[in-house]
């Protein structure tokens, strides 16, 4: 099957400082080069969900917290009769498992991920139960509104009470310890613009994009 690569580089505007040594390796091969507004794998999935690209071609599944919607995974078994694989994720079967954008966004606020190391003693096994109470649904939707703060504390009273009791009967069992480890520092203000606000392409470069992109008539 026929394969037109395009190579994404963090921006100046990326969260968590990474480096861009390989981009003149790449573009010595002449293969299609772009530099995102910030974080790469947050752009390639906002041109993923606007069509622009099929898939994206990623170590983790990070990008499904910005929108993604196919993303492949190189997948490599040592002494396997099949040797290298690939596996596809799509959102549509995560969101049938309850694991929409927000809810991944909530679970990594809470076990971890690229931005923060989430909240201490608390599993990806249960913030992953806990995603079908709609925690991460009402953050988006709080997060927009004022006075945040107070809308926040009332936010993380709630997880703090469902931790400490189970009274919804979402977790195989209660997490005293991860109830008692939330503060009013949680979740981290700038994280949850990282995930929510991203630095990313505005509605006239994605038009530029899905016009120019794959036709070599880019002027960067």
């Amino acid at each position: 099957m026929p394969v037109a690569p395009l190579f994404m580089f963090n921006g100046p505007n990326q969260p968590k400082k990474l480096h861009n040594e390989k981009k003149g390796v790449v573009a010595t091969f002449g293969f299609e080069t772009l530099m995102a507004p910030g974080e790469a794998e947050v752009t390639l999935a906002q041109l993923n969900s606007a069509g622009i690209i099929d898939a994206i071609l990623s170590d983790d599944i990070d990008c499904f917290l910005f929108g993604a919607k196919t993303v492949l995974h190189n997948v490599t078994i040592k002494n396997s009769p099949y040797g290298e694989y690939v596996h596809v994720y799509s959102s549509d079967v995560l969101e049938q498992k309850g694991f929409c954008q927000e809810e991944l966004i909530f679970i990594a606020l809470l076990s971890g991920g690229d931005y923060d190391r989430g909240l201490p003693d608390c599993s990806i096994t249960t913030a992953s139960q806990l995603r079908f109470l709609g925690f991460g649904k009402a953050l988006q939707t709080l997060q927009t509104m004022e006075p945040f703060e107070q809308l926040l504390s009332e936010w993380w009273d709630e997880l703090h009470t469902e931790l400490e009791t189970n009274t919804l009967g979402a977790l195989s069992q209660k997490n005293c310890k991860a109830a008692n480890n939330i503060t009013s520092s949680f979740p981290p203000r700038e994280v949850i613009h990282s995930y929510f606000h991203p630095s990313i392409f505005n509605h006239a470069e994605i038009e530029y994009f899905s016009q120019n992109l794959w036709q070599n008539k880019l002027e960067l």
